[in-house]
C-alpha cells in the first residue's frame, strides 16, 4: 500500500497483500488499501475541533476556547489548523496553538486606573478596572471598561448639595444631578455646570415689621437681625420690638 494506507485502514494494520494468479488468469486473495484513520480531533492546546473523523491527508480546523488567541490579543487569529498523519496521529499546529489572552495588554484601563486580567477562559472583556481616587469605572458600548475622571470629583454641587455622579445611568460624560440642602437652591452659573447656591431673601423688610433698622447684608442664609428702638412696635401684632 502506499504511505498513509494500510489493508483495514489502521495505523498499525498491514501494507501488503498476497494475491495468486489462478489458471484462468485472474488473480484471487486482491484486497484494498485504505486510508490510514486519525480518529475524531481531539482538544488541543486550548482549542477544540469537529467530531467528524478524519483520514490521512484530511486537514482539520481547531478554534480557540473563549479567552485565548493564538497571538495572546484579543484581536488576535482565534483558529490554527493540523494535518491527520501517516501514523495515524495529527500533526504541528499550524501556524501555532493558542494563548491565554492578556486583556491588559496596552492597559485599557488607561494611566488613571490598574488593570486586572481575569485570567484564562473569562467572558469578554476578561478583566476590570481599579480606579485611581477621583475617577471611576465606566462601561464602553462595546462592553470594555476604563477609568474616567468621576463627574463629582472636586464637588461641583458645592457645599450647599450632595452631588450624584449619573454617567454610569446616562453613559454621557459631565453628567451629574445635584441635591440641595435646605436653604440652597439649584443654579447655572455656566451653561450645564449646575451646584447649588444659598437662597437669596427678597429685598427689603417684611410687611409685618415697621420703624426698625436691618444690620448685615442681602443675601443671606435665613437669618437677618432687626434692631428697634424701645418705643417700636409690630405695626399688624402690636407687640414690642
Amino acid at each position: 500500500c502506499n504511505i498513509g494506507y494500510t489493508i483495514n485502514g489502521q495505523p498499525d494494520g498491514d501494507r501488503s497483500f498476497a494475491a495468486s494468479c489462478a489458471a484462468n488468469g485472474t488473480f484471487t486473495g486482491l484486497k484494498n488499501c485504505t486510508r490510514v484513520t486519525c480518529g475524531v480531533p481531539p482538544p488541543s492546546g486550548n482549542a477544540v475541533a469537529s467530531s467528524d473523523e478524519q483520514f490521512y491527508g484530511d486537514t482539520e480546523t481547531w478554534m480557540c476556547k473563549e479567552g485565548y488567541s493564538l497571538d495572546g490579543t484579543a484581536s488576535g487569529r482565534a483558529d490554527f489548523t493540523r494535518q491527520c498523519l501517516a501514523d495515524g496521529e495529527f500533526g504541528p499546529a499550524t501556524p501555532k496553538e493558542c494563548e491565554d489572552i492578556n486583556h491588559c495588554l496596552g492597559n485599557p484601563c488607561s494611566a488613571n486606573g490598574v488593570c486586572n486580567d481575569l485570567g484564562a477562559g473569562k467572558p469578554a472583556p476578561g478583566y476590570n478596572c481599579t480606579c485611581l481616587d477621583g475617577y471611576e469605572v465606566k462601561t464602553l458600548a462595546d462592553g470594555s471598561e476604563t477609568c474616567e475622571e468621576d463627574d463629582c470629583k472636586g464637588n461641583p454641587c458645592g457645599e450647599g448639595g450632595v452631588c450624584t455622579d449619573l454617567s454610569k445611568e446616562t453613559g454621557e460624560a459631565n453628567a451629574h444631578r445635584c441635591d440641595c440642602h435646605e436653604g440652597y437652591e439649584l443654579a447655572e452659573p455656566e451653561p450645564g455646570n449646575f451646584t447649588c447656591v444659598r437662597k437669596v431673601c427678597l429685598m427689603g423688610l417684611p410687611a409685618s415689621i415697621n420703624n426698625v433698622l436691618m444690620s448685615g447684608h442681602l443675601p443671606s442664609v435665613s437669618v437677618s437681625t432687626w434692631h428697634g428702638g424701645p418705643h417700636h412696635t409690630d405695626s399688624a401684632l402690636g407687640t414690642p420690638l
